[in-house]
């Protein structure tokens, strides 16, 4: 009989985890393209590409939050204690 670590995750499925990056991607993007472009006068401080460097790091952003909740929702599978 072989000892069972616990410690170890099921395989990752690469569907489900793009499927997850992507729908943070797409929410993130939308959101800060409703704050981004409903701005008329920018400080001119901020230069004539300041768009760029938010529509970038957010939707990344909300890709790793998908990434994350995807890998987090596969210990939720497990009842009692061990949750």
């Amino acid at each position: 009989m072989t000892k069972r670590n616990g410690l170890t995750l099921p395989p990752v499925h690469s569907g489900g985890l793009i499927k997850m990056m992507l729908a943070g991607l797409g929410i993130a993007l939308v959101l800060i393209s409703l704050f981004i472009f409903k701005v008329n006068n920018p400080d001119p401080n901020w230069g004539s590409n300041w768009r760029i460097r938010p529509l970038i790091i957010t939707p990344l952003a909300g890709a790793a939050g998908g990434a994350f909740f995807y890998l987090m929702s596969r210990f939720g599978h497990e009842g009692g204690w061990k949750k």
